[in-house]
């Protein structure tokens, strides 16, 4: 992990109204990329420098202009997996910090580690999400010859999948409303399907597309329906599904699309069911190229 102003400065100010103290964050080149006196960003703080050159677990403290770029106060490593990502510095009377310096620093490596770790929980979410975009957009994807180890490092049970659904809200309510019942329909589908049947969701504009692991005669179906129903009884609010099962992971965006068109059918005709793309009939699936659909993608 690389100290940067993004990831340090709020750390840096969160720290200070704990000490009601001057703080500045060094990187690892020794230069202060946040501090508490915006006027000092950018510049070389040598105690820091020396203290990261010397790789050492032990606090620095300094006076008065006895190092370029310094203050009287103390400087404390910041570390993450034993290595030395930069220093913490404070400002102010050494004698008087040099009880609470070490704690200070593990102030500094917990918020750091934390930061860290909501930085790879996004990084991961967002790779996800772009599996999950290509894997019903892309065809060719599951072509690719690590598309087993993507799925794998995303714990994605890629052969598991054996449906996809599409739901949609009615588009009179407000944005605000529909992104809340779009919450509770996922927690809802969780909760009566369980983590064996519903493997992931994923939103493609306004829809909301489901990996499930279920088959056509499965009983989940039945539980989708109670869901659509529940919602519709709850919040007087339409929500319309379309379902496409496959025989394998290379069929994700075929099934995406057919379901898809179940959905825009749905959402025409109003059913109150999901249906399913392939107990539709030929006039059923015309319909989709004759009327306009009321469902937003």
């Amino acid at each position: 992990m690389k100290i940067t102003h993004q990831n340090s400065q709020e750390i840096s100010e969160r720290i200070s109204a704990i000490l009601n103290k001057n703080i500045n964050i060094m990187n690892e080149e020794g230069i202060i990329v946040a501090s508490t006196d915006s006027s000092r960003i950018g510049t070389l703080h040598m105690g820091a420098k020396k203290l990261i050159e010397k790789n050492d677990v032990e606090m620095d403290i300094y006076s008065d202009g006895n190092l370029s770029g310094t203050k009287s106060g103390i400087n404390v490593p910041i570390h993450i997996i034993g290595n030395t990502i930069g220093v913490i510095g404070v400002t102010g009377d050494p004698d008087k910090l040099r009880d609470i310096a070490m704690v200070i620093g593990e102030m500094a490596n917990i918020m750091f580690m934390n930061s860290q770790q909501n930085m790879q929980k996004e990084s991961y979410a967002r790779q996800k999400r772009i599996f999950s975009d290509e894997l019903l957009l892309k065809p060719s994807v599951v072509l690719e010859p690590d598309i087993m180890e993507r799925a794998g490092l995303l714990d994605f049970p890629l052969k598991s999948v054996k449906a996809i659904g599409v739901f949609c809200i009615s588009d009179h309510v407000s944005e605000a409303e529909r992104l809340r019942i779009d919450d509770k329909l996922i927690k809802m589908l969780k909760s009566e399907l369980g983590e064996i049947v519903y493997i992931h969701h994923h939103h493609v504009g306004q829809n909301l597309a489901v990996f499930f692991n279920f088959n056509i005669k499965s009983s989940a179906l039945e539980h989708i329906n109670k869901i659509l129903k529940l919602v519709f009884d709850q919040d007087n609010v339409d929500t319309y599904c379309g379902i496409d099962f496959i025989d394998s992971y290379m069929q994700i965006s075929r099934g995406y699309t057919n379901a898809e068109q179940a959905l825009n059918i749905a959402c025409q005709t109003n059913s109150k069911k999901c249906l399913i793309y392939e107990q539709l009939t030929l006039e059923l699936l015309l319909l989709t190229f004759r009327t306009q659909p009321l469902c937003l993608f």
